[in-house]
């Protein structure tokens, strides 16, 4: 069947190469006539040109003119009645009509007829183009019947004409179409009669090869040895035997590496991966190989004797290896060495302990190792009985292990605890394995002293176990102190193997010492009450004789008691019973460590919680603080509101002079009153560190201008001159809380107008850009009575002015410089004096302050006055007032009927709500305290019902942080007690005017 299978491949495959010379010949045949086409079709064409060239200069020359016309109808004269024989093919003549073609003379054409015109510009016609745009040449195109064409240009230069001649590329293929079906008869021949000719030769080769496979096959599968042939490291075959050596099938094997079927590791230390390369590579170069590999058959470790052949194989040079497992061989061999590298340890190099024990427990000999550890010489150790070499705990352990050692043939690892001649514990790590010695099965015992490593283990195992518990303690800070306790009481539990144990503190301000956490059963009372004992300073160990201390009613082991002083004072003890072994310095130094730590993190706690506490209270303070300011302002402006409201009524009355003279001596102090009682609060907030500041872009030269035009004023009063100097590098806008800067400015600006008699007052401006920010100076300096050099540092004290003199001359609170002072630091700033030109004459106050420049297209200039409306035009219009102080709704009520308002008063928020929801109103005085609802809640409950009317608040809040919290609730706008009416005139006239009437500011 192979045999049949590769004939008919070779059939096919002779036939698929005669089919496709056939083709590439026939395809080459056609491409050789078209070429020649080609070149007939181009000498046509140029030779009808010029004969139709000849023939127009001939009538020209022998008629002396002949027009256009004549000459197309020579041409057409000169083809007329010519046979259609073919033999100049199919050619035309035409001319262009702007983007037409006409066609004036065909010649044995089938789709173009004389006059007929077609698209300058279609596919058709893209030879004629080319013709009568003066090219010449040859292109393949689709001619008007849709066929595939070859066709030759050229033009007519003397009348502009065109002339192409082609033929159809289908009349150029029916010829070779024609011959196919022959030639391709005749390559099929030849196929048959070569393949019947190669068969004959090939078939008994082909018997001859199968024969030698089949013998070679039969020797290869049925050796008794595996055999691989391998190439660069990959296993190319092998025979059934090596898939045996491997346990695997022959499809895991082929095509593999043969690390793979290897440790990672040979013997020798080479990887397997290298040694294969290595022997093959020799292999290759020197000749057979000879050597011992480790393989894996399955999972199981396995060796080998190899053999490695070098041979070259259809072509490729491999490698032929004969593989023979030798593992049990090496077994037995192994065996024998062990067992005398054993004999040879135990009696001369062994450094373990090495016993031989038989079933029933009884030791037959040892090493010189074994008996070093236990302390005996070997007789005396052979005499010992088990329980006195081994912990008692661990002997029926032990005594089983022998006996299923020495009747299962297995051996087995553990733990043992010995006893050494002193008494103290030895700690080993045990291997026991059946030993057959003089002709008697027992067990062999390689003993592996591990006390010291235990004892570092331990060690360690109690720093981590400690310094895991300090550093949880760092994240207990919000733990109850006794959870705390707890905590620690448990880890040192842990850290010393102990049963029970408790946990005593001094707390807070308390001196004695009170268990905090504790786990016994009983005895806590009794040991709360010794702890604190004079002789309890040190620590106390008792791992004998406990009851000689304790209590006699109560039943503990051990007891391990460790105080930790402070001042000479105990502040905490640490105490716990019942360990296995006993107490030693170790747990007395792990506890001392583990209370330090405690300790310092309890102190720590106590503290954050104290802190905490106190910060507590005086973040209570200042609010209480805040609402003390805010009670006392109001109760405080609204008697001053009624105060100025009443003065400023009856001086807009008749009055005489004396009269007018005393009630605008009221009117001013009560003015002295109200910017006193500013000042008071400005510094409570300032001092309080609860002012907030606004930050906002401003002009800080036209803030500065106004304030000197304002108090201009003043300074003319008193005869005095006050100057502005201005640098040019100022900004034009800067961002900050322009009401405070103008504070701090009329402050002082008005104290230089004040101490100054005669003379001058200058105001100075500057800037210097530092980074991404500028430094503004202002410096106020005046020509008046000037401040001592050891009394400028006072002058910014509250309360205080340099010369106690200086108050009973001129007045004043002492509070203005300190404001000023709080304001310029809490912006960043500094501000300070000095003299102007000596000590005794002038003075110059200067502050700079770190400002930023603003955008000037975000804002507009600085302190803009909204323009002033006729408030007459409001008159008849409906206003609600809710006020509950009846003398200051008086006094308001009066204004607003002053001019002419229609007014209804209520008393509180609720009233208002009632009113607003029942009856249209065209504005809202809303007073923010009131009994029952204030202000603020009245506003907001009429919001949310939907009522639009204006609202402006009446509140004696001077504070702008107020402001955003009104503006949320739903205020439109605020006036601060007391109100003056020029204040009461301008809100009336903005939210009553008409030409503003139904849209709100």
């Amino acid at each position: 069947m192979a045999e049949q299978r590769r004939i008919i491949t070779l059939f096919l495959v002779m036939i698929l190469v005669a089919v496709g010379v056939g083709g590439a010949t026939m395809w080459t045949l056609y491409r050789v006539e078209v070429r020649d086409e080609t070149a007939h079709l181009r000498n046509i064409a140029y030779s009808q040109a010029r004969f139709i060239e000849r023939a127009i200069d001939f009538v020209l020359h022998d008629a002396g003119g002949v027009n256009k016309d004549q000459a197309l109808d020579l041409i057409r004269s000169c083809y007329h009645g010519m046979p259609d024989d073919g033999h100049l093919g199919e050619f035309v003549i035409a001319l262009r009509h702007l983007d037409k073609i006409e066609f004036i003379v065909h010649h044995y054409s089938k789709g173009i007829h004389a006059g007929q015109m077609i698209p300058f510009s279609s596919g058709q016609a893209e030879p004629m183009r080319r013709a009568l745009l003066g090219e010449s040449g040859v292109i393949e195109f689709t001619d008007c019947d849709g066929q595939s064409s070859l066709a030759a240009y050229e033009p007519i230069h003397r009348l502009n004409l065109g002339l192409v001649v082609k033929v159809e590329l289908s009349s150029l293929k029916q010829p070779f179409l024609h011959a196919t079906p022959y030639l391709t008869l005749v390559a099929g021949l030849l196929v048959l009669a070569g393949t019947f000719l190669f068969w004959k030769i090939t078939r008994p080769l082909l018997r001859g090869l199968e024969n030698k496979e089949l013998r070679y096959r039969t020797l290869f599968e049925n050796t008794a040895d595996g055999v691989f042939v391998v190439k660069a490291g990959q296993i190319l075959e092998t025979n059934g035997q090596g898939c045996l050596l491997l346990d695997r099938h022959e499809d895991d094997v082929v095509g593999q590496a043969v690390s793979s079927f290897a440790p990672e590791f040979q013997p020798d230390g080479r990887s397997s991966l290298s040694a294969a390369r290595h022997y093959a590579e020799t292999a290759m170069r020197e000749g057979t190989q000879y050597f011992s590999w480790q393989y894996l058959r399955g999972v199981h470790l396995r060796e080998a004797d190899v053999v490695l052949q070098a041979l070259r194989l259809n072509g490729d040079e491999v490698v032929l290896a004969t593989m023979r497992d030798v593992t049990d061989f090496r077994e037995v061999e192994r065996s024998l060495r062990e067992r005398e590298r054993h004999y040879r340890a135990i009696f001369e190099l062994g450094s373990n302990g090495f016993l031989l024990y038989r079933r029933n427990g009884q030791l037959v000999d040892a090493n010189p190792a074994a008996c070093r550890m236990y302390g005996y010489e070997l007789e005396e150790l052979l005499s010992l009985t088990l329980s006195e070499r081994i912990h008692a705990d661990d002997c029926a352990n032990y005594l089983d292990s022998v006996a299923q050692t020495i009747n299962s043939d297995e051996g087995c690892h553990m733990e043992l605890r010995g006893l050494h001649r002193d008494g103290g514990l030895i700690h080993f790590d045990v291997y026991l394995e059946s030993f057959s010695w003089r002709g008697e099965i027992l067990c062999l015992t390689t003993a592996v002293d591990v006390t010291e490593r235990k004892k570092a283990d331990r060690s360690a195992q109690c720093e981590e176990i400690r310094m895991e518990a300090l550093l949880t303690l760092q994240q207990m800070l919000e733990f109850p102190e006794k959870q705390v306790c707890h905590y620690i009481l448990g880890q040192a539990l842990r850290i010393c193997d102990s049963h029970g144990g408790f946990l005593a503190v001094t707390g807070g301000g308390c001196t004695e010492l009170t268990i905090k956490a504790s786990n016994l059963k009983e005895g806590a009372d009794w040991f709360e009450r010794q702890i604190g004992l004079p002789d309890c300073r040190q620590p106390q160990l008792y791992n004998y004789r406990l009851q000689e201390w304790l209590d006699g009613s109560l039943n503990y082991d051990r007891y391990l008691q460790v105080p930790l002083l402070e001042d000479g004072h105990i502040v905490a003890v640490i105490g716990l019973l019942d360990k296995e072994e006993p107490y030693s310095d170790f747990d007395i130094r792990q506890m001392v460590l583990l209370l330090q730590g405690t300790w310092q993190r309890l102190q720590r706690n106590r503290s954050i919680l104290a802190m905490r506490q106190a910060t507590e209270e005086a973040e209570a303070a200042n609010r209480a603080k805040s609402e003390f300011l805010a009670v006392v302002s109001h109760e405080i402006r609204t008697p001053m509101t009624v105060t100025i409201a009443a003065l400023q009524q009856v001086l807009e009355s008749s009055l005489d002079d004396e009269q007018r003279q005393y009630l605008t001596m009221a009117n001013d102090a009560s003015d002295s009153l109200l910017s006193l009682i500013n000042d008071i609060l400005d510094f409570s907030k300032i001092e309080a560190e609860k002012l907030v500041l606004e930050e906002s872009p401003f002009n800080l030269r036209e803030c500065i201008e106004n304030v000197v035009a304002i108090l201009g004023v003043n300074a003319r009063q008193k005869g005095l001159r006050l100057e502005l100097a201005s640098n040019a590098s100022l900004p034009d806008l800067l961002l900050g809380d322009q009401h405070r800067v103008r504070q701090i400015l009329v402050n002082l600006v008005s104290n230089a107008i004040k101490f100054t008699e005669q003379g001058q007052v200058s105001v100075k401006v500057d800037a210097e850009q530092q980074d991404d920010h500028h430094l503004v100076h202002v410096a106020v300096c005046d020509t008046g009575i000037g401040i001592d050099d050891s009394l400028r540092e006072r002058v910014f004290e509250s309360f205080s002015q340099a010369d106690s003199s200086t108050t009973r001359k001129y007045g004043g609170t002492g509070l203005g410089l300190a404001i000023c002072k709080g304001l310029v630091e809490q912006m960043g700033g500094v501000i300070g004096v000095e003299s102007c030109q000596d000590d005794t004459q002038g003075s110059c106050f200067y502050f700079s302050l770190p400002m930023r420049v603003a955008d000037d297209a975000l804002v507009p200039p600085m302190d803009r006055v909204a323009p002033r409306l006729p408030v007459e035009n409001c008159m008849g219009r409906s206003v609600l007032l809710v006020e509950d102080d009846d003398a200051t709704a008086t006094l308001m009520k009066v204004r607003l009927q002053e001019l002419q308002l229609c007014v209804d008063r209520v008393s509180d928020g609720l009233a208002a709500i009632e009113r607003c929801l029942n009856q249209s109103y065209d504005l809202v005085l809303m007073d923010y305290h009131m009994p029952q609802m204030d202000g603020l809640t009245a506003t907001e409950q009429i919001r949310d019902a939907g009522v639009t009317v204006p609202i402006v608040g009446l509140t004696a809040f001077s504070d702008g942080r107020q402001w955003e919290k009104f503006q949320q609730v739903g205020l439109n706008a605020c006036l601060t007690k007391p109100v003056k009416i020029e204040q009461l005139r301008q809100v009336i006239a903005e939210f009553l005017n008409p030409q503003d009437d139904g849209e709100l500011p």
